[in-house]
C-alpha cells in the first residue's frame, strides 16, 4: 500500500518544470565528475528540446511521440545557427552529426530520469538513432600511386626497393593494392617444357 506522504512526493515529482529537471540532471553530472565541457554540451542539447515542449513543460509532456517530433522537426530544419551570438545564420539543414547528438542526449536523460525515480522507465529508450552517412576517404588517386611507384625501383641493391614497395602495398586498401600490383609485377609465365 502506497501511502499518502509518497503519493504527495510523486505529484510534486510530476510537477517540476522541464528546465528545473534539465538543471538537475546537469547537477547530477557535475557532482558525478563530468568536465564542465560536457555539462554545457549537455544542457545545450536539452534546451531546444524544452522550448519545443512549451513554456510550463513538465515531466508528464516528456513522451517518445513529443521526442521524435523534436527530431522530425530538427531534421526538417533548413538554416542552422539562428539567433547564435557568435556565428551567422546558414542556410542548410543540421549534419547527421547533429541530430544523432541530440538524440543521444536525451536517452541519457531519460536514463537518468529512471535511475532518480522521476519515472518508471525510460521513456526514451525506444527512440531511434538515426544512422550516420558513411564517408568513403579516398586517399590516393591513380595518378598519385603512379607518382610514388615510379620513384621506386623493385630492382634495386639487395631488393631494398622491393621491401618498400611492399610496405607501401599494405598501406593502402586492397582493391587499390591489388590494382597498384598489377601495374608493377609481370608473374613469369609457366609452360611445361
Amino acid at each position: 500500500m502506497v501511502s499518502k506522504t509518497s503519493q504527495i512526493l510523486r505529484r510534486q515529482r510530476m510537477e517540476i518544470t522541464a528546465p528545473t529537471l534539465i538543471d538537475l540532471f546537469a547537477a547530477t553530472k557535475q557532482i558525478e565528475g563530468k568536465r564542465p565541457k560536457t555539462i554545457s554540451w549537455y544542457t545545450s542539447m536539452l534546451r531546444p528540446f524544452s522550448r519545443f515542449l512549451g513554456e510550463g513543460a513538465t515531466i508528464k509532456d516528456m513522451t517518445i511521440h513529443n521526442a521524435r517530433a523534436f527530431i522530425a522537426s530538427l531534421q526538417e530544419r533548413t538554416s542552422r545557427y539562428d539567433g547564435h551570438p557568435l556565428s551567422p545564420k546558414q542556410e542548410g539543414g543540421l549534419s547527421p552529426y547533429t541530430i544523432h547528438g541530440y538524440v543521444r542526449t536525451l536517452k541519457a536523460f531519460g536514463a537518468w530520469l529512471e535511475k532518480e525515480d522521476y519515472t518508471l522507465g525510460n521513456v526514451f529508450a525506444r527512440l531511434k538513432r538515426p544512422k550516420l552517412p558513411q564517408t568513403m576517404i579516398e586517399i590516393l588517386a591513380d595518378r598519385e600511386i603512379d607518382s610514388i611507384f615510379s620513384c621506386i625501383n623493385p630492382k634495386c641493391f639487395l631488393g631494398q626497393g622491393y621491401t618498400r614497395w611492399c610496405c607501401f602495398c599494405s598501406t593502402l586498401g586492397s582493391g587499390q593494392a591489388s590494382f597498384a600490383a598489377s601495374r608493377w609485377i609481370t608473374l613469369p609465365s609457366t609452360k611445361d617444357t
